[in-house]
């Protein structure tokens, strides 16, 4: 009788033990499963974070065409160009070599949203004009972040490089960049490689030491503001040599 007693005092003990370890399996499994969906859902914050910053920088954009800061930019006397979705793109010297030379479109007269015609005068200092769309341009305005940094009781500041690429089969002359409100310069030195026009109000020219942009090239100017986002910057004109 002894003996059936201590058997079965062992077939439980037995059984506790298993009972136990398959209940410390499963909380060990739910521990991981948990474990495993923490992880997730910090990477997808971490993604979404990046992406939200990503899409930031994406939203202001240099060539932002729902800004409805710039509606239009005067290219002539008698026309105006709409700038949302139009560029004033002026030759320097009018005797042309070529028909990308006469369209002022790399050879596409249909890309003009105006019938506007060319002169025919052999007058070297004379500039024909055009208003053309922006998805036209071979020439962009291409951003990117170098630094961010908090100056004491001053606030954040932000460096940027802008790259001006020049895609097209002319050079670059000059380039009238227009801005507004959100170029907020940190001081008087925190703009470089451009300057602020003195005859055209909020725009940015090449400075004077800068002859051209050369064809299928880039060129780079940059800033310091304040805050952490770009500033809004859209080409209004260009002059091609």
């Amino acid at each position: 009788m002894k003996f059936f007693q201590f058997i079965l005092i062992i077939c439980l003990i037995i059984t506790l033990n298993i009972v136990n370890a398959d209940s410390s399996s499963e909380n060990s499994t739910s521990n991981n499963e948990a474990s495993i969906e923490c992880s997730n859902e910090m990477n997808n914050t971490l993604s979404s974070s990046m992406d939200s910053t990503s899409a930031s920088l994406d939203s202001s954009s240099l060539n932002n065409n729902n800004n409805n800061t710039y509606t239009n930019y005067t290219c002539t006397e008698n026309e105006s160009c709409r700038s949302e979705i139009e560029v004033c793109l002026k030759t320097y010297g009018s005797e042309s070599k070529d028909k990308s030379d006469n369209c002022n479109c790399n050879g596409d007269c249909e890309c003009h949203k105006k019938n506007n015609s060319t002169s025919s005068s052999s007058t070297s200092n004379k500039t024909n004009h055009n208003c053309v769309p922006r998805d036209s341009l071979k020439i962009k305005l291409l951003p990117t972040l170098v630094n961010s940094w908090t100056d004491g009781g001053k606030g954040n500041f932000t460096q940027f490089d802008i790259t001006i690429q020049n895609g097209g089969k002319r050079n670059i002359k000059q380039i009238y960049i227009g801005y507004d409100k959100s170029l907020s310069l940190r001081d008087d030195t925190s703009l470089w490689n451009m300057v602020i026009s003195d005859s055209k109000e909020n725009i940015l020219i090449l400075p004077q030491y800068q002859q051209s942009i050369n064809s299928m090239s880039n060129y780079t100017f940059g800033y310091i503001k304040s805050g952490n986002n770009p500033a809004d910057l859209i080409i209004n004109e260009i002059v091609l040599e």
